[in-house]
């Protein structure tokens, strides 16, 4: 158990417990700790504290590396989001629909063949996967320049995901292309902390064994 922080309950400094934050929720913002309204102020030792220590008592903790995001134990599971595909007929002349029931964004959104391999209207798993990129790329770029101290103004990503047909299918590159204004940001500091953003995003781990490339201009 990590030493005190303070003593006593309402705005007094919070005591950690592990990784876990207790007597309210503490939360750093570049080094200064924050005080948050104090919830019920256990004894350390008693057993309510070790309750707490079991996460019974919906605890927090901050996610290692993004100190702006903090989650319960029940979180420390993951995240689960979740989309459908239905099919009818042969691969060629059959046809199909995408939804993401969770958002209601896509319903019954129609790709095949021909949506995917050709000109015909439709989606297609790599505009959905180019899409899926440029989002969490651009949420991440977002987040480690807040922990550099910097605000962007905007931030502007394409992605390009191409397929290539070379002994099967497969996906042979990504391309990502960011347009950002960032005020008072120099130009190497913010191409660090581009590749940094492209390299450690979830979907850029998820999709590590295809070559990813960054084009990044700073406006």
């Amino acid at each position: 158990m990590a030493g005190s922080r303070g003593s006593g309950c309402g705005g007094a400094l919070h005591r950690s417990v592990g990784d876990f934050d207790w007597m309210g929720e503490m939360t750093e913002n570049k080094g200064e700790i924050a005080r948050l309204p104090a919830k019920k102020c256990p004894v350390v030792g008693s057993g309510q504290a070790r309750r707490m220590r079991r996460g019974d008592a919906g605890l927090t903790r901050r996610v290692p590396g993004y100190w702006f995001i903090t989650a319960t134990t029940e979180q420390d599971m993951g995240i689960s989001r979740h989309a459908t595909a239905h099919w009818e007929g042969d691969l060629k002349s059959g046809k199909g629909q995408l939804s993401t029931p969770q958002s209601g964004l896509l319903d019954k959104t129609r790709y095949g063949f021909n949506s995917r391999f050709g000109d015909e209207k439709g989606t297609n798993p790599e505009e959905l996967i180019a899409a899926a990129h440029a989002g969490c790329f651009t949420m991440a770029l977002s987040a480690k320049l807040g922990e550099a101290g910097f605000t962007p103004t905007s931030l502007d990503t394409e992605a390009k995901v191409d397929l290539s047909m070379e002994g099967g299918p497969q996906l042979s590159q990504i391309r990502l292309k960011v347009k950002a204004v960032v005020p008072g940001i120099e130009a190497m500091q913010f191409r660090a902390i581009a590749d940094d953003a492209k390299q450690n995003c979830p979907v850029s781990k998820a999709l590590s064994a295809v070559p990813i490339s960054l084009e990044a201009e700073l406006g």
